[in-house]
């Protein structure tokens, strides 16, 4: 019956040497223990020199392995019963606690991941070639096993640089042949001690995060000492994943320098990950802002910028990606927002507005408007503006929910309608606005009661019925309703937005304040999307779409094409609405336009009316419209 504890359970001194009598002439004459941090791999190398072999494949032999037929090979501890018989055959006690934390699993991970003293380490990182720090050597003469990860080209503990090949010879350190772990192989009876040798010492100038790189998969640093490191933000980040994001954040940097990759980070580099993580996220976001590429041009775009890549590097733990992505939105952002000079080496730059080109997608836009570095755009171009604040997650929900487009939100934020968005913003590079309402545009929405089956046209409507040019501002509304001025209902829920939900109780109230514009806060050039048409229309994005293809804008869609086509044409819904005061019925208002000829256009139900012709035959004042 096997002896194994795999359970942990104490194994008593009687037991053992009971078992290693049983397995007489398969297990070698002289047994040992794990010593703190040592690895098995240094194990069978350190026992092959006390059982007085010069060479480790005897042991391997003596195990039976099928995993691996040389040392250098040893990286898994996925076969049990292989591991089981390697033990027995170096003579560790099973209960051993340096045993078990070596064994200990660190969860669900992948093929490309081993156990290191149960951290998922990625198979890449561990070097199948030996090295030693000579004076953590002369300290007490054993391999620690923190020795392998190729990402340290020193040791954490002493901070001396790793010697990977005799300093005589010139031959690398391997496992398979061996004088005694502390003397080179390969040079005669033991000429060439090691810990005669001592390495250059690394001089960091941040020592503190260098620790904090040094601890991450140190077996000798238990998870409670570790936990002095852990941040909020990345508090349920496994160690073995903060590792890989160390690593790879360094190897940007690296590579960033040097124009090339390498296995072997420099200390340097890992000092700056070490910070990047320890001040997650702005000093994540600080360096990736501050590295550009070697090779290129003048700089590159934000895209090519290395550190962002890591938002979709699949060896990097999934939520980490995910905060690496938004982190990468805001800075995106904010360089776009916060740059104004309209001229670059003394050559003016022309204006990235593209007042005739549809608009895409806002990635796509932003993009457009970085291309090449140095990106820049002229000052007060609200354009460039909007185009960042469409590429802000937390304004496109709120344009979403309150059923307003960007350009309107920005506009009440300024006028300090919004303070909700204001973290958001300035996060991005947007100023403060200079002073705050009393009460936001939200609250104004939390107060205003709800009633069933209101009457009439939602606010929106009746704001773009009565404002042709669509230059009264969100902010004068919300603050005639906040005053008392205008007093609203809410209706049933229009999916549209809130906005959309909110009716007027009184139209001549309304009017006084649509009817009293200030000067045009938003310039012709603006571009739109059919979804914020759609929102200033207060109908429906097919019903806008339906519109933007009757007046031929489709290619063009600006705030001043739309307010070219709308002195010449106007809708049925808002000939209805502009007819609420004398009041005309539909029908009847349908009857009039075509038994009087007036031109129109339609299209899917949607009717669009020569607006001169039409406001005359109905007898609508000019100053209705």
């Amino acid at each position: 019956m096997s002896l194994w504890r795999r359970d942990g359970a104490e194994c008593s001194d009687r037991d053992f040497w009971l078992r290693r009598l049983s397995l007489l002439g398969k297990v070698l004459p002289v047994a040992t223990d794990l010593r703190p941090g040592e690895h098995l791999q240094g194990v069978v190398l350190r026992s092959a020199a006390s059982n007085g072999l010069l060479n480790t494949d005897p042991i391997v032999e003596l195990a039976g392995t099928s995993t691996f037929r040389r040392l250098s090979a040893f990286t898994a501890l996925e076969d049990s019963a292989e591991i089981e018989r390697l033990v027995d055959v170096l003579g560790i006690r099973s209960d051993s606690e340096r045993l078990l934390e070596v064994l200990k699993a660190p969860g669900p991970r992948t093929r490309e991941h081993v156990s290191f003293f149960g951290h998922a380490v990625r198979r890449v990182h561990i070097s199948p070639y030996r090295r030693v720090s000579p004076r953590a050597l002369a300290v007490e003469s054993y391999q620690r096993a923190i020795w392998s990860l190729r990402p340290f080209e020193f040791d954490p503990d002493t901070r001396e640089m790793l010697l990977s090949h005799c300093p005589v010879c010139e031959m690398a350190l391997g496992w398979t042949k061996t004088a005694g772990l502390v003397y080179c192989e390969w040079c005669p009876r033991r000429s060439v001690d090691l810990r005669e040798f001592p390495q250059q010492l690394v001089q960091p100038e941040d020592g503190e995060a260098l620790d904090f790189v040094g601890d991450l998969v140190n077996p000798e640093v238990t998870d409670i000492e570790f936990s002095k490191w852990k941040s909020s933000a990345l508090g349920n980040v496994s160690r073995g994943d903060l590792f890989q994001l160390v690593v790879k954040t360094a190897s940007e940097s690296q590579r960033a320098e040097s124009g090339s990759y390498s296995s072997a980070i420099q200390f340097k580099h890992l000092e700056r990950a070490g910070r990047a993580i320890l001040g997650w996220p702005k000093s994540f976001v600080a360096l990736a802002e501050t590295i550009v590429p070697k090779q290129g041009k003048a700089g590159a775009s934000l895209k090519e910028q290395s550190l962002w890549r890591l938002g979709h590097d699949p060896t990097l733990n999934a939520d980490v990606r995910r905060q690496i992505k938004a982190m990468h939105r805001t800075s995106r952002n904010r360089s776009v927002a916060t740059h104004s000079y309209a001229r670059v080496d003394g050559r003016s730059l022309p204006s990235v507005s593209h007042p005739h080109a549809p608009l895409r997608s806002p990635q796509v836009e932003l993009q457009r408007l970085i291309g090449d570095y140095p990106f820049r755009y002229l000052e007060g171009d609200i354009e460039t503006k909007i185009k960042v604040l469409r590429n802000i997650h937390e304004v496109q929900a709120m344009s979403l929910s309150l059923g307003l487009p960007v350009f309107d939100l920005y506009e009440l934020y300024t006028e300090g309608l919004l303070p909700e968005l204001q973290a958001n913003l300035t996060d991005c590079g947007f100023p403060e606005p200079s002073h705050q309402a009393e009460v936001s545009a939200l609250e104004v929405i939390d107060a205003i009661p709800s009633r069933g089956s209101p009457c009439g046209a939602n606010v929106a409507s009746l704001r773009f019925a009565m404002d042709l040019q669509l230059a009264v501002p969100w902010s004068s509304i919300f603050t005639a309703i906040s005053n008392g001025k205008i007093t609203m209902s809410r209706g049933r829920p229009s999916r549209r937005g809130t906005v959309h939900d909110l009716y007027p109780d009184d139209f001549a109230t309304v009017a006084s304040v649509l009817d009293d514009p200030r000067n045009q806060y938003l310039p012709s050039s603006l571009s739109l999307t059919q979804s914020e048409l759609a929102m200033s229309m207060g109908k429906s994005i097919s019903m806008a779409a339906r519109f933007v293809k009757l007046t031929g804008i489709a290619n063009g869609l600006t705030l001043g094409r739309i307010r070219e086509e709308r002195q010449k044409w106007i809708t049925s819904f808002e000939l209805r609405i502009l007819s609420q005061r004398r009041e005309i019925e539909s029908v009847e208002m349908i009857k009039v336009l075509h038994g009087a000829n007036v031109p129109y256009r339609d299209l899917k139900g949607i009717f669009l009316w020569a607006r001169a012709d039409a406001m005359e035959r109905l007898r609508l004042q000019c100053s209705e419209a």
